[in-house]
């Protein structure tokens, strides 16, 4: 059966003590941060209320109920998948036809939407009427990012069950337990998402972030751009925009005196230190002068390496050349 991440305890407890006391909504939104379990936690709900000897922790894994679930047959499960950006309105009314039909095993019946906010809005009040009366013992389980995603007809169905991000430390254990090389920067820059950051390290992105980094806090302390960063930054684009602004961010909450808790690069504390020293340790706002730079990036058919370029050079600029009052929040 569906075993949990070990970060899920607090959620499981929550939604069996729910099942005990018979008060689990019939329609649940499980929405949250990209990468934590989302659909984890909901196909483990949708074993636990379709087995027929349910077990203190969640599913038995041995009654007829639950080996259909192994098997992937079982006829009251009912799991939206597509293969388009968008679920559409048939998919959704296949669903409703089989809430509105007996159970076969006599028990419950589950309909699971993941990524439900990428339902079309015909899909979306295809559902409406289920979700206001989806029948004796039907559940409908919807996962997405954030609640206001979906309309909010949808939203105002359903009981929003917010999936907390793991703890750090059980995150870092979880994935030194998988072999992976992540690390606590690695994890914070991914939202604390131990899935994405098990991806984000085994593609080989903390390879390029190290090398980035260096690179940029070289430029921080005042040398020049060197066209190897723009190349790197190029090559790893949009990611790298997303990079600079934790940098920087990272520069701000140490010039604003926060403590290494708090920074997203805690590993390069000293280098940071030294770059906020150069400064006299004066906070600029950098919301304004990232936020033209992302305009500037995103645009169509524009040569990258030159805004890089551009892009870099003005911070060096900027840092290098301007005295502190200037840097204390004048940044254009």
């Amino acid at each position: 059966m569906t075993e949990l991440f070990p970060w899920q305890a607090t959620s499981q407890n929550y939604l069996l003590q729910l099942i005990a006391s018979d008060r689990l909504p019939h329609a649940m939104l499980f929405s949250g941060t990209h990468g934590i379990g989302k659909g984890r936690l909901v196909e483990w709900l949708a074993h636990r209320l379709l087995c027929h000897q349910p077990t203190s922790q969640g599913a038995c894994g041995v009654c007829r109920s639950c080996l259909l679930l192994k098997a992937g047959s079982h006829p009251d499960l009912i799991q939206i998948e597509s293969d388009k950006a968008s679920i559409g309105v048939d998919l959704i009314r296949q669903a409703i036809t089989s809430l509105s039909e007996t159970a076969h095993q006599q028990g419950a019946r589950v309909v699971i939407i993941e990524h439900a906010q990428n339902m079309t809005e015909s899909a979306s009040n295809a559902l409406l009427k289920t979700l206001e009366e989806p029948g004796r013992q039907s559940f409908l389980l919807l996962t997405s990012p954030s609640a206001s995603q979906l309309m909010a007809t949808i939203t105002s169905r359903c009981q929003n069950y917010v999936v907390p991000v793991p703890d750090e430390n059980i995150a870092l254990e979880w994935l030194q337990q998988q072999g992976s090389d992540a690390t606590e920067a690695h994890l914070r820059l991914n939202c604390g998402a131990p899935l994405v950051t098990q991806k984000f390290v085994s593609d080989g992105n903390h390879l390029r972030l190290d090398a980035f980094l260096v690179r940029m806090l070289g430029v921080l302390k005042g040398q020049v751009p060197a066209q190897e960063l723009v190349d790197e930054a190029v090559a790893d684009s949009p990611e790298s925009f997303a990079w600079l602004c934790a940098l920087l961010l990272d520069v701000q909450k140490v010039m604003a005196g926060a403590s290494k808790d708090y920074l997203v690069f805690a590993n390069h504390w000293t280098e940071l230190q030294g770059v906020a020293a150069m400064y006299d340790h004066q906070c600029p706002d950098w919301a304004p002068w990232l936020s033209r730079w992302q305009l500037a990036l995103s645009g169509r058919g524009l040569n990258l390496s030159m805004q890089w370029q551009a892009m870099l050079s003005e911070l060096s600029l900027q840092l290098g050349a301007e005295s502190a009052l200037t840097l204390s929040g004048k940044l254009p």
